[in-house]
């Protein structure tokens, strides 16, 4: 029954209504090409498409509908004729929907004219797939008209000056461009768009003109104007970036001001400051920051020393400060001076509690690259936030030091003992915690992160200790991505021994105790992440019979599929395609043609070519895997089927990209 309604539907929809039963507006990308995949299921592609070339199209939707079945059959002649149909089409407007978008922009792609007439007329404001599009013309087209195309593109979108830019970069007259953007700006000083244009243009070409103009050029008058214009363009030019910066320190505040910054803080911040801001403090705070470190780029610490002072002694109670101690001590570095650290060694009695203090000491020593006292601030940490395990917030106060320290202890500048230091912290950190605490969760997180390589702890304290293992991941009711990582990171790489990682799989699996649940989720996942494609599977299948929630169903689905094609069930996996259509329906080409190659792999050739139909039936462009094949005992069967296909359908282009292939 549901197969005849599937029919009937995918009959219906090739019917062209003109008394508006089709709907008026044309539909998103997942409808479309369902509708198109659930009808070539049941009708061979060339009766469809010979039915279509005997109406006539007379709305957007039917045309959009036929332009991506032409397209999918590989007639290219029909396609540029709908394609034209449809830029004609009298109620035709570029779709809202980036995914439909980018179907007729791909189909497009084949060659210049049917892509300049996307751009052109289609979706002239479109700038996706600029430089895909740019590289084709320019390599099998005319220099000289594709820059005049680009010229009158550029006028009002900044991707298309960007692609012409480049363009000229290859052929040494870039300046040419950028000579009357620069003189746009003397015209209309006051402009940030054409600025911008500039700068990115500049920039773009490589930064072949100095910028130094623009300080005493634009058109600037308040003091948040200057702040935003030196940092604006301090990348292009420090110089000129530090000049606008002063400038701005030594204008008044005015209400113009204030709403530059009462908008920046609420673009930044998902949320209100808990705070009452003084917006002209706030501004100024940041643009001395800004000053300092155009200084400390220009190798200028004499100049960025005052500024770094009063940026580290000022206090948060009413402006939103970032953290400059690693500016400081990279001022001080090079200036020789010692105020700033002074200070923060005064800090240590009244805020040595505290996890911030400590970080900050850290990242002083870091600007200086002072590595020996960089490690000597993260140990009197230690001794400074000892907490006991029933504290949590003093707990997530250490354990913000022991992260990062571990990472500094992991670094290349330092020590060979810094290896033992780390092995040392990490061991005692994880015995102090009992294995069902979050603390220890996080000391196991860290003792698994690759970027640590801590192979040997990680084994001995948590790969051969199941119980214990099972202890710290058993107290985790809802398994999610560190969980799933912290699993990966026991199990993976080749230092791992292969008894090892089957001890910890059977005692993690022992922690599953509902199918449906996100223990099964994250275990099966990282099991598929780790290549045990067979192990995966019992988990996948109780998953998907259990679970409720839709998304993470579907997933599962697709991981089931891959594990039975990397295990080579190509009958399970077929038999999966067939009863998860509604799940699998959008990579249902490319999943056939896999489990055909699948197929052909054990030899039961008949029923991979069936399967190659199939998949070619839904979608003849799927050419991928057809190499594979090739290799296989069906490849006479595939020469007999694309020689046919071309007899048949002379229109299509792809019988002869597929003898390429076989040939």
């Amino acid at each position: 029954m549901h197969k005849t309604l599937l029919i009937c539907l995918a009959c219906l929809t090739l019917v062209l209504n003109a008394a508006g039963q089709e709907k008026p507006r044309y539909q998103f990308a997942d409808e479309l090409q369902r509708e198109i995949t659930f009808l070539l299921l049941d009708k061979n592609i060339n009766d469809v498409t010979r039915q279509l070339d005997s109406e006539e199209a007379s709305t957007v939707t039917s045309l959009l509908r036929r332009l991506l079945i032409y397209d999918r059959a590989g007639q290219t002649s029909r396609f540029s004729k709908t394609l034209e149909q449809l830029a004609s089409a009298e109620n035709w407007q570029c779709p809202v929907d980036y995914d439909l978008r980018l179907l007729i922009r791909n189909a497009a792609a084949g060659d210049i004219g049917t892509r300049r007439l996307y751009y052109e007329r289609l979706c002239p404001d479109d700038i996706n797939g600029a430089e895909e599009f740019v590289k084709l013309w320019s390599s099998n087209g005319d220099p000289k008209e594709l820059d005049a195309w680009l010229a009158k593109r550029s006028l009002g979108n900044l991707e298309w000056l960007m692609q012409r830019v480049r363009l000229r970069v290859r052929s040494g007259t870039a300046g040419e461009v950028l000579d009357d953007l620069a003189a746009d700006i003397r015209a209309n000083p006051s402009d940030s768009v054409l600025l911008d244009r500039y700068l990115k243009a500049n920039s773009a070409a490589g930064s072949v003109q100095d910028v130094k103009w623009l300080a005493d050029t634009l058109d600037v008058r308040t003091a948040g104007d200057y702040f935003q214009l030196g940092e604006r363009i301090r990348n292009y030019s420090p110089q000129a970036s530090a000049e606008l910066l002063q400038k701005s320190l030594d204008l008044p505040f005015t209400d113009a001001d204030a709403k530059l910054v009462n908008d920046r803080i609420n673009r930044y911040l998902s949320v209100g400051p808990a705070i009452r801001v003084n917006l002209e403090k706030q501004l100024r705070y940041w643009t001395k920051r800004s000053l300092a470190e155009t200084y400390q780029w220009m190798n200028q610490s004499l100049a960025a020393q005052p500024l770094v002072e009063e940026l580290v002694s000022m206090k948060g109670d009413d402006v939103l400060l970032e953290d400059v101690h690693q500016l400081a001590g990279a001022v001080q570095s090079g200036s020789g001076q010692r105020v700033v650290e002074t200070k923060i060694l005064g800090d240590e009695t009244a805020r040595r509690s505290t996890s911030e203090y400590w970080l900050e000491r850290a990242r002083y020593y870091e600007g200086r690259e002072q590595y020996g006292l960089e490690r000597e601030s993260y140990r009197q940490a230690l001794v400074a936030l000892a907490a006991k395990s029933d504290d949590s917030m003093a707990l997530n106060e250490r354990y913000r030091v022991v992260r990062l320290f571990a990472f500094f202890l992991a670094e290349e500048h330092n020590d060979k003992e810094d290896q033992a230091e780390l092995d040392r912290i990490l061991t005692s950190e994880l015995n102090s915690a009992p294995p069902d605490t979050d603390y220890a969760f996080q000391i196991a997180g860290l003792i698994t992160h690759g970027n640590l390589q801590l192979n040997t702890l990680r084994n001995s304290l948590l790969a051969k200790r199941p119980s214990f293992l099972a202890q710290l991941l058993g107290a985790r009711r809802e398994w999610d991505v560190d969980e799933k990582s912290l699993i990966q990171g026991l199990v993976n790489g080749n230092e791992v021994p292969s008894d090892l990682k089957e001890k910890t799989w059977s005692s993690l699996q022992l922690l599953v105790r509902h199918p449906g649940s996100t223990r099964a989720f994250s275990l099966a996942l990282a099991m598929t992440d780790s290549a045990e494609w067979q192990r995966a599977i019992p988990i996948w299948r109780g998953y998907i019979e259990y679970a409720s929630v839709e998304g993470e169903k579907r997933r599962a689905i697709n991981h089931l599929f891959t594990a039975y094609c990397r295990t080579k069930q190509w009958r399970a996996a077929e038999k999966l395609l067939l009863a998860q259509q509604d799940s699998l329906w959008r990579t249902l080409p490319n999943a056939l043609a896999e489990v055909a190659v699948v197929a052909a792999q054990q030899n039961a050739t008949e029923d991979a070519m069936r399967l190659w139909r199939m998949s070619t039936n839904l979608d003849r462009r799927n050419l991928e895997t057809l190499p594979k094949l090739a290799h296989t005992n069906a490849r006479p069967q595939l020469l007999a089927m694309y020689l046919n296909m071309k007899k048949e359908d002379p229109l299509s282009a792809i019988p002869d990209l597929a003898l390429r292939l076989l040939r």
